[in-house]
């Protein structure tokens, strides 16, 4: 059932589903059309308790083909937590796909982009496979979002009437670059979307090597550059911690000499 309404959600799933489940399938959907009627009519198959029931998984498995078939380029990352039998993690690799990961010592042997499922013993070990997954997605990665500083005292994002360009040099160079899918050797540039970012994305946890980074704007006729502010993000949750911030105040007719 929690496949089935995230993949009938408003505007689709996403990019990636993590399907976190300790237990078996129980429930299911047993309404037309497609398993699930839209005025919350629907009848509900299974007990809750029986553990097995061959229509459960069957409408859990159909329902997870659907999500990662349905054109929209998702993956679908399962956890099982606590399981007891072998024939649980059987369901779960039936639902989710075949690869499993592991992860020792806070390395998983797989990347989670190409991982259909993991298990865990417990709900205290979850917290370590977050946090390397938080790490794998998040760590390896640079978010610019640009502001303009009008004449009139005013600030806002630069919107998609007026993107800006950023290049970002790795050294040592990336072995490879996911966004910008385009970026070739320790350079890549995005333009700003419509919200101001621009996001860069490298290696995505398959190399460990550590970078320095530069980031460089290309100017435009009529700005005059106003300074930064450098934020890092701390992966264990706590806030992010400003590294950088030289922003001049914004006054009506100010400048700044760079």
């Amino acid at each position: 059932m929690v496949v089935c309404a995230v993949r009938r959600s408003n505007g689709g799933p996403g990019d990636l589903v993590v399907f976190m489940t300790d237990g078996d399938p129980t429930y299911r959907n047993s309404s037309s059309p497609d398993g699930h009627a839209n005025d919350g009519s629907h009848s509900l198959g299974g007990d809750g308790s029986t553990i097995g029931v061959a229509a459960n998984l069957n409408n859990a498995v159909a329902e997870a083909d659907l999500l990662k078939d349905g054109g929209s380029g998702t993956h679908m990352l399962g956890v099982g937590i606590g399981f007891t039998s072998a024939s649980s993690e059987q369901r779960l690799n039936d639902v989710t796909g075949d690869d499993e990961m592991t992860i020792t010592a806070g390395t998983p042997d797989i990347a989670f982009g190409e991982a259909d499922y993991t298990v865990t013993p417990n709900f205290s070990e979850l917290q370590g496979i977050v946090s390397t997954f938080a790490r794998e997605l998040c760590a390896d990665s640079l978010n610019v979002t640009k502001y303009e500083q009008k004449a009139d005292g005013t600030t806002a994002k630069a919107g998609a009437g007026s993107p800006w360009s950023f290049t970002a040099t790795l050294d040592p160079a990336p072995s490879s670059w996911t966004s910008p899918a385009t970026g070739s050797g320790a350079s890549a540039t995005l333009a700003t979307d419509e919200n101001g970012g621009a996001s860069f994305v490298w290696d995505q946890a398959a190399n460990v090597t550590g970078h320095a980074l530069d980031i460089t704007e290309a100017p435009k006729a009529g700005w005059v550059y106003n300074g930064a502010r450098c934020t890092r993000n701390d992966l264990e949750g706590g806030e992010p911690e400003v590294v950088l911030n030289t922003v001049g105040t914004n006054q009506p007719g100010a400048s700044r000499e760079t």
